[in-house]
């Protein structure tokens, strides 16, 4: 049901703000810094929520292959969002550190507990959640009905970007919450309230450097670079293997949104190919780009081996 990523929403954000009060109130950096990446998952599924229903749209007029795209948009906004959030806790926890403030360690293994219990049951929700395994995939044109119903299922495909991103997002909060408990009794038993600091050091490290990584991924898809997997000397190959067809060029490959992946390519036959047979050439390269690399939507361009080809090389 679509209702249990508004309510793991609602109850993140809402634990967000008693995190955030309870750092306030125990002097915790660390259970601080949670509080920031809670307001980021809050907003992440939230931002996944609506997204996902703007990529459902079909494709018009402007946007021709559809809405998908929109589901990368929270990746942008969460990642931005947690590079930012993450590097101002890291520099006031390099100060703290030079300065340590006293906590209180028990308030922090009651919040610690909590956060393991709320973010181990939003991880649970999130992965059992039918809106983050349904993909939409709205190419106005050109799509066969097979590859259409094929690219339905999430789980038949892999998980998607933003699915990995939510979950990693929610086991990072349980690491985290483990590192505070087990800080917090180091605090409690040796009053070290230098490790307070240290600790949200350690996390906003953590939270950049994954919150980089997404980015990374998010930036490749824009800017149409090779999908993860997939590499251009498998798909030659397997076109090649399909009877008929002697050469493959302009093969270009990029993805719309991490899952759904686009192929267009010029297939060489004989002279003697009849129109009949480069119909049946066609469709049994599709079938084998659908099943072996996920192409959503696969452009091909059949030439006879004495033609040649006028497009420009690139």
């Amino acid at each position: 049901m679509k209702n249990r990523i508004l309510f793991v929403a609602g109850l993140n954000l809402f634990f967000a703000i008693v995190e955030l009060l309870g750092g306030l109130i125990t002097n915790s950096l660390s259970i601080i810094s949670d509080a920031l990446h809670d307001f980021g998952d809050a907003i992440a599924l939230l931002a996944s929520y609506w997204m996902h229903k703007k990529s459902e749209q079909a494709g018009d007029p402007n946007f021709s292959y559809g809405y998908q795209r929109w589901s990368l948009l929270s990746v942008f906004l969460l990642g931005f969002f947690l590079v930012g959030g993450a590097g101002f806790i890291f520099w006031e926890a390099i100060e703290r550190l030079q300065n340590p403030v006293e906590t209180k360690p028990l308030a922090m293994i009651g919040f610690a507990i909590l956060g393991l219990f709320i973010n181990g049951f939003s991880l649970l929700k999130i992965k059992n959640s039918p809106v983050l395994h349904t993909h939409s995939h709205g190419l106005s044109q050109g799509v066969s009905h097979d590859v259409s119903h094929g690219l339905g299922s999430g789980h038949d495909l892999g998980q998607s970007l933003q699915e990995r991103i939510l979950s990693l997002h929610f086991i990072e909060d349980l690491l985290g919450w483990a590192i505070v408990l087990v800080g917090a009794i180091v605090i409690y038993f040796f009053r070290f309230h230098w490790l307070d600091p240290l600790l949200a050091i350690i996390l906003s490290i953590w939270v950049i450097y994954n919150a980089v990584q997404n980015l990374r991924q998010s930036f490749r898809i824009f800017l149409q670079g090779l999908p993860e997997g997939v590499t251009l000397n498998a798909v030659q190959s397997a076109i090649l293997k399909v009877p008929g067809i002697l050469q493959v060029h302009h093969l270009h490959i990029w993805s719309l949104d991490g899952n759904s992946h686009i192929l267009t390519a010029h297939l060489v036959v004989s002279p003697s190919t009849q129109m009949n047979q480069t119909s049946a050439i066609k469709n049994n390269v599709k079938k084998t780009l659908h099943h072996e690399f996920r192409i959503a939507e696969a452009t091909l361009e059949i030439e006879s081996e004495k033609e040649g080809c006028w497009d420009p090389h690139h």
